[in-house]
């Protein structure tokens, strides 16, 4: 196993990634909604082309979404039928997760929006998905992406301190 694979694995963490349609509850062979078993525990792991990169403890909201709008016709017979069309494509607001660290990088790069520098602030990155075994699960690509949000939480469960960073990006796609 190379180092970035025994990493990982040492790692590993149970996470929940709502609007992909992969869930785990750190229960090894748990089932995604599309039907194939999640090998167990998973390691999220983000590059933000430097500026973010690590390892977080959860990912919330990954996906894209399309405005449906209503445009109501006339048909052939004369009969007013509404016909559903697709509107604008957004992305949504993802949230990530981890561990509060002496690393200031999530502060620092929020500071960047709030000082009026978003063009330094908006990078391209990555957000993967491994397995205990190292192997990639599933990975997305994002394009011109920004802090908007950050704060601290206190995880109910065991007290741990957490930052929560909520971030927004122009483009996104599975790219696997």
């Amino acid at each position: 196993m190379n180092k970035k694979g025994l990493i990982i694995a040492v790692i590993s963490i149970c996470i929940v990634i709502v609007g992909v349609g992969i869930t785990t509850k750190g229960v090894t062979g748990a089932t995604s909604v599309i039907g194939e078993a999640t090998p167990g525990p998973v390691t999220v792991a983000v590059d933000f082309n430097g500026k973010v990169t690590g390892y977080f403890a959860e990912v919330k909201n990954i996906g894209t979404e399309t405005q449906v709008t209503e445009h109501n016709v006339i048909g052939p017979t004369g009969v007013s039928v509404v016909q559903k069309i697709p509107g604008r494509s957004s992305v949504n607001e993802i949230t990530i997760t981890r561990p509060i660290t002496t690393n200031p990088d999530l502060w620092d790069w929020r500071e960047e929006v709030s000082l009026g520098n978003i063009e330094s602030a908006r990078v391209n990155g990555t957000i993967s998905v491994y397995a205990v075994d190292s192997s990639l699960i599933a990975e997305w690509s994002l394009e011109n992406v920004w802090p908007s949000k950050i704060k601290q939480v206190i995880r109910e469960s065991d007290g741990v301190l957490l930052e929560e960073v909520t971030i927004i990006c122009e483009q996104l796609s599975r790219t696997q």
